[in-house]
């Protein structure tokens, strides 16, 4: 599984290859299903949703040595 942009990604499941806005749904839940926490689950959620109809994106941030 693999996301490519806003509502498209790419799933290979060994007996099904989807792509597009289902693969791009299914990466969502599985990413939200391994996140600890109903309270961690219900943020990450509600930080999508709200980034999704904004149009906003997250913060992709390197920090540590070597990071310049």
């Amino acid at each position: 599984m693999a996301t490519i942009g806003r509502r498209a990604a790419v799933a290979d499941l060994g007996w099904v290859t989807l792509d597009g806005t289902l693969a791009w749904l299914l990466w969502s839940a599985v990413h939200v299903s391994f996140l600890i926490g109903f309270g961690n689950r219900l943020v990450v959620m509600l930080d999508w949703l709200w980034s999704y109809f904004t149009f906003q994106s997250g913060a992709r941030l390197i920090t540590g040595p070597g990071s310049h």
